[in-house]
């Protein structure tokens, strides 16, 4: 949030490595959800709870990736390097 420049970019990479990321947790939740087509609500709500529970800290761990990115290509003043 330094400037409009590396608000810009931190979000456009962002936004980008949240979709490959998306794409992969999709197909992973699709496989985890599959044992528990006509299961009891508890059950398979338990189990969504779980599966959403770390798909979150997943895109919190995206946080460090976008950050190394923000260090690679500016300054400590937020200048393109």
């Amino acid at each position: 949030m330094k400037n409009t420049d590396t608000w810009n970019f931190a979000h456009s990479y962002c936004g980008r490595l949240w979709w490959k990321i998306g794409l992969f947790m999709s197909a992973g939740t699709i496989f985890a959800m599959l044992p528990f087509i006509g299961k009891d609500r508890e059950t398979t709500g338990l189990w969504s709870s779980a599966i959403m529970m770390i798909q979150c800290a997943i895109l919190l761990i995206s946080i460090y990736p976008v950050e190394r990115e923000l260090r690679k290509n500016f300054d400590k003043t937020g200048k393109r390097i």
